[in-house]
């Protein structure tokens, strides 16, 4: 079916499975004054391409310009969508049902300002899956901006849908080569989801980049990759919280790889869970963080994963921290430039930092702080550190018990090349060369005991 020029001032109820609706040249379907849906598909195999869809606004409802309620295999393109509560919306606006909507692609479409003056809930989200199930739905190349809440949402909470047992209801989600600017909540949010794909993504101007989340769910196996951040507040946030339902929620196998993240003023990647939830077995590598407001990458009760092959640098705070997070790896990270520390442990258990090269930062180059336990630091290259002489940074600062460090070169330090105030630690073998500090090779202070040390070289150090 071909549609010509014109303003129409309707809404369109599409019940008929393979249908195509296409703009012959360039209508528009305004919602001024209805109250309802532009078009409503409840059908499969539909095509909706060409045009420009506005002024779908409720205080009352969740209606948008595309509701998908109960419908797969469609093809939304080369719309606009602009004005409305939201652009395009999984779900049943009415709140009555709990569909099904799967398979459907959403490309090339311009989506932006859908901000109603008089909100209703959670509406100012260009594209937003709530309750029911959707599984395997693409968003792909679309250029979505200016929403004063998300750009996309794939999130759902059991309260929308109660029959939903385990997870929120939608998996396999690929959202791929959106160009997005200006979020004012995420760009991109994925929670309680399965299997899903966030890739090639630009984003500016965000509160948070991209949100991957369980909440009262378990949520697993998501790609984040390829992604570039830029001029927002925090890059990439994973978090985890448990209100009342599971015994433990987990945020488990996540990977954020490759991905790009500068000029944010607040993290570059940071996570976070309550004491009854959990993030494990997660992969965040490859990735480049520099020029952020606050701490590079803020790793905050991750378990059982692996920090490596990052580059973090020009980081207004410490550049990779790792907090209460248990039998983690770091290892070949490179993070130079940081205004306080390179690399932070604190309150981690059974950790190891081996291979990162960490210099010209302004503390120590490896802190390992209180209240950390068998943590081994080896074979780690830490030159050029404590640029701003404070008193008690080092090349390698350790205030926690039983750590081990071996095999590290400890290079041309501004201050101490080993500094430890802590006791039964073992320094095992490390080339400690060319520092400059007080003490300049390797400071125990007098309330460290019980230390070993043993075949160490340590030259040239005044």
């Amino acid at each position: 079916m071909h549609v010509y020029d014109g303003t129409y001032n309707e809404n369109v109820i599409i019940t008929k499975n393979g249908l195509s609706v296409i703009a012959a040249s360039s209508p528009v379907l305004d919602g001024t004054g209805l109250g309802t849906s532009g078009f409503l598909l409840m059908a499969d195999h539909i095509q909706i391409n060409g045009f420009t869809i506005q002024n779908f606004m409720s205080p009352t409802a969740g209606i948008a310009g595309i509701e998908l309620r109960g419908a797969n295999h469609c093809w939304l393109h080369h719309n606009e969508m602009k004005n409305n509560n939201y652009g395009i919306v999984f779900g049943d606006s009415t709140m009555t049902t709990y569909p099904s909507n799967d398979y459907n692609l959403i490309e090339y479409n311009s989506i932006h300002n859908n901000n109603p003056s008089s909100p209703w809930y959670y509406t100012g989200i260009g594209i937003m899956y709530w309750y029911g199930t959707s599984s395997h739905t693409t968003v792909y190349m679309n250029e979505i901006y200016d929403h004063d809440r998300n750009a996309i949402l794939a999130g759902q909470h059991e309260r929308y849908n109660p029959d939903s047992v385990g997870y929120g209801g939608h998996s396999y989600w690929q959202i791929i080569k959106n160009n997005i600017g200006h979020s004012g909540w995420y760009a991109i949010e994925i929670t309680n989801g399965l299997y899903s794909v966030i890739q090639e993504n630009t984003v500016t101007n965000a509160g948070i980049g991209i949100l991957v989340q369980a909440w009262d769910y378990s949520a697993h196996h998501i790609l984040v990759d390829k992604n570039e951040i830029q001029n927002s507040g925090t890059g990439i946030y994973l978090v985890t919280q448990n209100t009342t339902k599971l015994p433990l929620t987990t945020l488990g196998n996540i990977n954020v790889t490759n991905n790009k993240i500068y000029s944010c003023t607040s993290y570059g990647v940071n996570t976070w869970s309550t004491s009854t939830a959990q993030i494990s077995n997660c992969i965040i590598s490859n990735n480049i963080v520099h020029d952020t407001g606050s701490i590079g990458m803020y790793l905050i009760n991750l378990q059982d994963s692996t920090v490596k092959y990052n580059n973090v640098y020009k980081i207004n705070h410490v550049g990779l921290y790792l907090a209460s997070c248990d039998n983690t790896y770091i290892r070949y990270n490179e993070v130079y430039n940081c205004t306080y520390s390179g690399i932070q442990l604190l309150n981690t258990a059974s950790s190891r930092a081996e291979h990162n090269t960490v210099y010209y930062n302004g503390y120590s180059g490896i802190y390992v702080h209180n209240g950390c336990t068998n943590i081994l630091v080896k074979s780690n290259n830490v030159h050029d550190n404590c640029i701003g002489s404070l008193a008690g940074t080092a090349g390698i600062k350790v205030i926690s018990d039983g750590t081990t460090l071996e095999y590290n070169l400890i290079e041309n330090n501004k201050l101490d090349g080993l500094y430890v105030t802590s006791d039964n630690n073992i320094i095992l073998r490390n080339t400690i060369l060319g520092n400059t500090g007080a003490y300049s090779g390797i400071h125990l202070t007098n309330t460290a005991d019980g230390n070993e040390i043993h075949y160490n070289c340590i030259v040239g150090n005044t």
